[in-house]
């Protein structure tokens, strides 16, 4: 993106956090080509207090924590939460949010911290797909679950599988 562009469809970062354990479980940062900074650690502390504040009165909501917003949802004991600039639509940070909720909640059919841990690539994997380098990418829900339809007969859901089940998916859409 053009330096001094505001884009509403930028993203600073992706957060999930065990609420029963105060752990963060997963920090993906993006430079935000509203803000021309990246999300700093005080930063991105003081918004994970806020959330986590928040979270323990409300399953979901919005925040504004300085020049940031936040959308956040709470699925069993893990907040799941979108970062943008203020100038960011809420709508499409909310889409963003409940894209890579549902997609990896139909992928495992549960939304804990365990679940996650244990299918930490694909969560990254998803997270990747709806927004690259800060940029939403792609929030329809069809089109993520089939990039992250592994072969059945595979036992292995690793990176190995799904890179491959990616570049399937290009060579479909590219090579017609």
């Amino acid at each position: 993106m053009t330096h001094g562009v505001v884009s509403p469809y930028a993203v600073s970062g992706v957060f999930c956090v065990d609420v029963q354990k105060n752990k963060r479980l997963f920090w993906k940062t993006y430079r935000d080509p509203v803000l021309a900074t990246t999300l700093g650690v005080g930063e991105a502390d003081k918004i994970e207090a806020a959330v986590t504040q928040s979270a323990s009165t409300e399953d979901r909501g919005i925040l504004l924590c300085g020049s940031r917003a936040a959308v956040f949802q709470v699925k069993y004991d893990v907040v799941f939460y979108v970062v943008g600039s203020s100038k960011t639509n809420e709508l499409l940070l909310n889409e963003v949010l409940c894209s890579i909720c549902e997609v990896f909640c139909t992928r495992r059919k549960e939304m804990d911290s365990e679940a996650l841990l244990k299918d930490y690539a694909l969560f990254c994997f998803i997270v990747d797909e709806v927004v690259w380098d800060g940029v939403v990418v792609d929030i329809d829900r069809e089109s993520l679950l089939e990039k992250t339809t592994f072969q059945r007969g595979s036992k292995k859901a690793g990176f190995a599988s799904m890179f491959q089940t990616a570049a399937s998916t290009l060579r479909k859409k590219f090579v017609k």
